[in-house]
Order: structure tokens, then sequence, then C-alpha cells
């Protein structure tokens, strides 16, 4: 009794928990039907009411639609299965060549056909009426019958799960908001893996474009988009958008045999939910699996029929296969009664065979397959290596995932006509057991993934029924204009922030000077020695003196002045003269820093160091030039590191004046490194760089990193120790300043014009001159009140104090207060 109530609450809960699907299978394609058949069987089979709508259009497929599913039938008129038959009957698929052009004249001859019918399903109402009482949870079809979809809203069925019959094509990419990436995913009906050589990729992008140019010429038609508008009116099917609405996409591919790519939530790879446990081989099959020691299968599908192949490609089929006495062959042809090899001993002929069944026994050597989806998957999970000869479609691509992960090889159908080639593949297959063992790891792969592709086809099917329409996984780039999709809002301003003397060099530079595409590893392999600080990379990168000075002043913001011409002329000459790469490392090493720190700030989120180039004497260029010029571990105070807002302006004749005395006390006594710019009444515009502190001296001073840099009237530099010569002081030597045969100002400044000094060191420098400068004061009061003994010109005290910047006359005078003694900081 307990047992019964039992069945009974089990059978209550089931029907609770089934819900009513529709499942939509136009038969324009065997491989397309079986696969939509499998997924309404395996739904019923999990407790759900599933009816099938079957809509006929090629009359050569019997297949039922469903076999455990409720079917429903709309027969073809006898025009549609005329125009469909024209379509592709005779050789025509045989001699399509693999072009893109050819294969969508293919799809261009049965469009005609599957339209009409489209129609037919489009206008009847009796169809309508019974399928709306149905009131279906939940409606499933393949994403090209569009129009379908429409139909799901005229049926009263809110939620819809796509399906697709092959590995994800490259059209449906955009439909979920995915770009499609052309450099290493083959086209839906492309010969290649995702390793192509540029050729391929080429071929490859522009197969995408032209396919999907096509595509959606054809989109109208094929949803019957302008026949919903005039009976439902505009706006109540909208069918471009209408896929990427679905609640999923059942895609007929499994992660660990396709090329992996990009993938939405949306997208569920259940390939393998039609193999099932193989069943024993009848007792004839089991004695033609005996015959020899190897067997190989040749069965090239339904689609395009081998009675219709032509005469030599067959010729070379059977000549293969005398050569090969030694193997038991077996074909599958439509017509055994034409004759074709009847006097071939090692061969077997059969309208039928029972494929999944021989695939799985183990005395099955090797396959010659059509490369259909359906039939790559079974001998991958059967784990049978393979010769793949593509005819057209999708075959193409299906044949390249054996080479991809070694199992098989890939010949192109119009070598069947030399029976030496497809002798050379069989041998190579069958003599080498690598072929062997990886199609056996393949196997294991698929049969053992962690969540089967039956479980996943059932608990999501369940999920949408459940929950619907599940904008919840929808891609933000669905909605996208094509402007924001592809950044071109921020990538042409960029464009500008590079200008044209940036950009050009730099796609130059990445697209190795041709007009190849630039992969990722491309892309960061090229970028690495950007981020370094040898300046190599930029005469690599800019060719010429001009590029590079125009590239300097851009990226840090300068615009050139009046003032630069001849300054700028004379650095391009002596870049000429030497050579880009010897003048930067010898005049100006740090010159291209500022290009370095621009590039990388905009390929990363790293901010730009804020440099200041002011100067009351310089322009902002000639001071981009000093700066870049100077050793950073003595004039910036870091090693490697351009911080030259720690400078300090010590004077500034523009404020000071042209003072000696204010000279002296503004910048004495400040202990680190200075850059001293004069100029002169000549016109000379000087720099000089010292990296001792300026003092009185009868001698020459200056250590390893004292620099003169002359701007005008010519560039030229030297770096020379001991070569710095300082007295304003002492009479008992030369006065005035000098620096070799570069520079020379008088005792009292009379040839100076404007003169304009900085400080190198922190804030603490400046401190600390200032306590000096406060010491200095208090001793010279102290000494004023001593009396002074003998000729006071001749003390060694005088020299002493004049040495501290004490100005005192032949008698005693106060300490020289200048009127500005702070220095200005900037």
């Amino acid at each position: 009794m307990y047992i019964n109530y039992f069945f009974l609450l089990s059978i209550i809960f089931h029907v609770i928990n089934s819900y009513k699907i529709l499942v939509v299978n136009p038969k324009f394609g065997y491989s397309h039907v079986n696969f939509f058949s499998q997924i309404a069987d395996i739904l019923t089979e999990a407790g759900h009411d599933v009816t099938v709508l079957t809509i006929d259009i090629d009359p050569k497929i019997t297949h039922p639609g469903a076999y455990k599913a409720k079917v429903i039938t709309v027969p073809a008129s006898k025009e549609v299965i005329d125009m469909f038959s024209d379509s592709i009957d005779g050789d025509f698929l045989w001699k399509l060549n693999p072009s893109i052009f050819s294969q969508l004249q293919l799809f261009t001859r049965f469009i005609t056909s599957v339209q009409k019918q489209s129609l037919n399903v489009f206008y009847n109402e009796e169809l309508t009426e019974i399928i709306r009482k149905e009131k279906f949870d939940i409606g499933i079809t393949e994403s090209f019958n569009k129009y379908v979809f429409g139909l799901f809203k005229v049926w009263g069925i809110k939620t819809h799960v796509c399906g697709f019959s092959m590995s994800l094509a490259d059209n449906l990419y955009r439909d979920f908001g995915l770009p499609f990436p052309a450099s290493y995913i083959p086209c839906h009906m492309a010969p290649f893996t995702d390793k192509m050589t540029y050729l391929e990729r080429f071929q490859n992008f522009i197969s995408h474009h032209i396919s999907s140019i096509i595509f959606s010429l054809f989109d109208d038609i094929m949803s019957l988009q302008n026949e919903f508008n005039s009976k439902y009116g505009e706006g109540f099917f909208n069918s471009h958008g209408i896929v990427g609405d679905c609640s999923f996409l059942i895609i007929n591919s499994n992660p660990f045999l396709d090329i992996p790519g990009p993938k939405t939530p949306k997208m569920i790879e259940v390939s393998g939910i039609g193999i099932k446990e193989s069943k024993p081989l009848s007792s004839y099959w089991n004695e033609i699996l005996s015959l020899r020691n190897q067997t190989v299968l040749i069965s090239f599908g339904t689609f395009a029929k081998s009675i219709n192949m032509p005469k030599d490609l067959k010729d070379g089929i059977l000549e293969t296969i005398k050569r090969l006495n030694n193997i038991t062959f077996i074909l599958k042809y439509e017509n055994p009664e034409d004759g074709t090899g009847k006097d071939i001993e090692n061969l077997v002929i059969s309208k039928w065979l029972p494929q999944s069944d021989l695939l799985n026994d183990s005395r099955l050597s090797l396959f010659v397959t059509h490369g259909g989806m359906g039939s790559i998957t079974e001998l991958s999970f059967n784990g049978v290596p393979a010769v793949a000869i593509p005819l057209l479609g999708d075959q193409l691509r299906n044949s390249k995932l054996l080479e991809r992960q070694k199992t098989g090889i890939v010949m192109n159908k119009l070598d069947l006509a030399n029976p030496d080639i497809l002798t050379k593949h069989i041998k190579t297959i069958l003599n080498d057991e690598t072929y062997k063992k990886n199609a056996q790891i393949v196997s294991k792969r698929l049969k053992k993934r962690p969540i089967g592709s039956r479980e996943l086809l059932i608990k999501h099917i369940e999920f949408a029924a459940e929950f619907g329409k599940l904008d919840v996984l929808d891609l933000a780039s669905r909605n996208m204009s094509t402007i924001e999709y592809y950044n071109f809002d921020i990538i042409i301003p960029i464009l500008k922030l590079f200008g044209e003397e940036l950009y050009h060099p730099l796609w130059n530079y990445y697209s190795s000077n041709s007009d190849d595409s630039i992969s990722l590893n491309k892309f960061i392999s090229k970028s690495e020695p950007l981020f370094e600080t040898d300046h190599k990379i930029w005469e690599e990168i800019f060719n010429e003196p001009e590029d590079i000075i125009k590239a300097c002043l851009l990226t840090s913001d300068i615009e050139e002045a009046s003032d630069d011409k001849d300054f700028k002329e004379s650095i391009i000459c002596n870049m000429k003269k030497d050579g880009i790469s010897k003048f930067i490392q010898n005049e100006c090493p740090r010159l291209c820093d500022g290009i370095r720190e621009h590039v990388i700030s905009l390929l990363t989120d790293k901010k730009k160091n804020l440099q200041d180039y002011s100067s009351s004497i310089l322009t902002p260029f000639q001071m981009l030039f000093i700066k870049a010029s100077l050793n950073p571990v003595i004039y910036f105070n870091q090693e490697g590191k351009n911080n030259s807002n720690r400078w300090t302006k010590l004077y500034d004749s523009s404020v000071h004046g042209v003072s000696l005395n204010r000279f002296e006390n503004n910048v004495y006594d400040y202990k680190k490194p200075t850059v001293t710019i004069f100029k002169l009444t000549n016109g000379q515009l000087i720099v000089i760089a010292l990296d001792e502190e300026w003092k009185n001296s009868v001698n020459c001073y200056g250590g390893n990193n004292t620099s003169v840099i002359q701007i005008k009237p010519k560039f030229e530099r030297e770096d020379k120790s001991g070569s710095f010569r300082c007295n304003l002081k002492l009479k008992s030597a030369p006065m005035g300043i000098q620096f070799g045969r570069y520079l020379k100002i008088e005792k009292d400044f009379s040839n100076v014009n404007d003169i304009e000094v900085w400080g190198c060191g922190v804030e603490d420098d400046l401190t600390a001159q200032m306590k000096q400068k406060v010491w200095y004061k208090k001793e010279a009061e102290k000494r004023s009140k001593v009396p002074l003994p003998g000729a006071w010109d001749e003390n060694p005290d005088k020299t002493i104090l004049e040495m501290g910047g004490i100005k005192l006359n032949n008698e005693r005078r106060d300490f020289d207060r200048p009127d500005d003694t702070i220095a200005r900081k900037f």
C-alpha cells in the first residue's frame, strides 16, 4: 500500500515539475534534423511534454524529426520540393570549391525554397491555432530559423532557446555582443585552425566580413520581417536582436574538442548528447570486421551523395582500395547495384551501415569521413583516427579539429583523383601509433567531462522554462553603438594625443613596417623595450632627427618658440653628423625620457611626472634639453629619475638685478650642485652645471660632472673637471668667471645681461645656506668691535672674511646687506 502511495506521489511530482516544450525542426540537412531530434528525445526522457514541429523541405530526409517526442509535420508542396532538389542535385556539391564565395553560392541556391516553405508555415492559420491551444512553456529552434522566433510570439510562447547544430558560427558572435577574433578563430566555413599563417588570417578576416554582409542582406528575407510588419504591425517582431534575446544558445560543440574562444554565459556546449551505448554488431558486420587485421570505413554523409561523386574522384578511391588489398574497406554508397567496385575483393559496399556501432568496435582501424560535425563527434568519442575529406560548409572547419588534436589528416577532395595521396595518408595513420594514442586520449577527455552534455542540456532548458528571458546574462555590449563598442570615442582622442609625429612611427614599429596586423604577443614583445631607459629604441622608431625632436616637444607639451630655430637646427645638424644614438648618448642621454613616459602613460595607468621647464632666460625647449643633459644622480638627487620640480631658483637677475653682491649672497654657501645660465652682451647663451658649491678661489675647480653647455650662437658642450674658475674677491689672482674657451665674465659683470641660478638640492640645503649666512653675519659683527692690527689690506683675516662674502673697505665698514637675502623658490 505504501509503495502505491509512493508511486502516486512520484507521478504527481513528475507532472508538476515537467514543462511543455515545442521544438521546431525544419528538414533541410540531416545533421541539423538529427541534432534537434536528439534534443527533443532527451527532454522527453527527462519527463517533459515535448512536441516536435517538423517542416519538410528536403524530400530525401526520411528522419521523422524525433523518435520519442510527439511530432507534428508541415508537408512541403511539390513546388518547394522541386525547387530544393534542383538546387543541390547532381555533382554540384562535389565540385564546389572551398572559397567563401562558392560556399555562399550554395546558400543562395536553396534559400528560395526555404523561404517559400517558411511562408507556408507563416500563413498557416490552422497550425497557429493548434500551437496556441497547447500553451507551451518554451520554444526551441535553430538560430537561423529567425521567423520561427517571431511565430513563437504569435503562438504565445514567451521563452525561447536557440540551438545551433554546429560549432559557434562567426555571424553569431555579434548577436551576443561578442567581438569575433578573426586572428585565431576560423570562420564557420574556413579550413583553418587557431594557428593561422598571415595569408590564412587575411583570408579569414575577409571571409568573416563578406559573409557577415551577405547574411545581413538575406536577414529580412529569411526572417520574414516584412511579412511580420505587414500582418502584425511594425515593432511586433525585431529579427535583428531576437537571437541574442534567447535564454540560452545550445551549441553542438565541446570545449575539449573544439577551438577555445570567447563565449557568454548564455552559450552551452552539448556536443555528444547523441552518443549512446553501442549495440553489439550483427553477425554480418562482425564477420566483415574479422576478415583482415585492419578495417577502414569510408562515408561521406547524407547531404552530398557518393553516387554523385565525379568519376575521377570515385576511380581514385577504388584504386586506393585495390592497392591496399591487405585492408578491408567498408564504403557507404547509395546505389551498390550500379556495379561500383564489384570486382574488388577487399571492398564491402552498403547503402546503410551502423556507423556508431562500427566506430565503437576496436577492430575498426580508420575512418575516412567528410567531416560533418556528427561524424567528427562520433569518431572523437570513440577514439578512432581519421582522414577527413571535407566537401562544403562547416566540414572544412570541423576537419581541422582532427589536425589540431593530432588525431587525423585533412585532405583536399580534389586530390582523391590521385590514389597516391589517399594511399599515403591511410598508410601514415595506420603505421604511426601516435594517431591512435592521441585519439584515445581525446576520447577519454570527452567521456570524462566533469558535467555531461545531456545533464547540461536538461538543466539549462528547465532553468530557462522556469525563469524565462535571462537578461541578467546579457553582455552590455549587445546594446552599444559601433563607436562605443570599439572605443572609437576613446581611440580617436588618444590618436590625437599621440599626434601625427607619434602615431605613424609607433604603428610602423609595432607592425614591423608592414601591413601585418598586430597580434597580442607581438604587441607585448614590442611594448617591453618602451618601458626601458635605453634610448636606442627611440632611434629605431624615429629614423630622422627632425622626427625625434618633434616627438620630444609634443610629449613634453612644449610649443616651439621662435627663439628655438637656430638651437634646433644646430642640434639636428649635430645629430646627423654624429648619428642620433651617439649624439643622445654623449650630449643628452635623457632626451627621450619624455617620449617614453608619454607612451607608458597611454599604455598603462601610470601618470606622467609633471616637468617644469620654466626659465627667465631659456625657452622651454632649451630648458628641456639642459635638464635631459645632466646626470640625474647629481642634479636631480635621484638615481635614474628626473625630478626637476625639486630645483630651487637661487638667483634671478630679472628680480634681483645684475648685482655682484646679491649674486654672491644668494648663491654662495649653497652646498649642492647648481645650474647657472648666463646671457652675455655679445649674444652668447651659456649654461654652467657645477657639481660643487660656488666659491672664490685662485684655483680652478669642479668635479667630473661639471659641464659647460653653449646654447648660442651654436650648440657646444664640454664636460671637464677642474676647468671652472670663479674669483670675484681675491685681488691676488685674475678676477672674474671663466670656463675654458667658452665663458669669460668680467669681475664686475659688465658683460652680463641676465643671470639665472638654480639649486639642485632639497629644501634642507637652502635652509643650511641661510644658517651659514647668519653665522657669517654674527662673525662680522664680532670682528667690527675688535681693534685691527697693522696694515688691514695685508691682514689674513681680511682675506678670510672676503671669502665668506663680507665686503670691507681699506678701513672697516659694516657688512654689506643685499636687499634680497632670501632666495626665491619656484
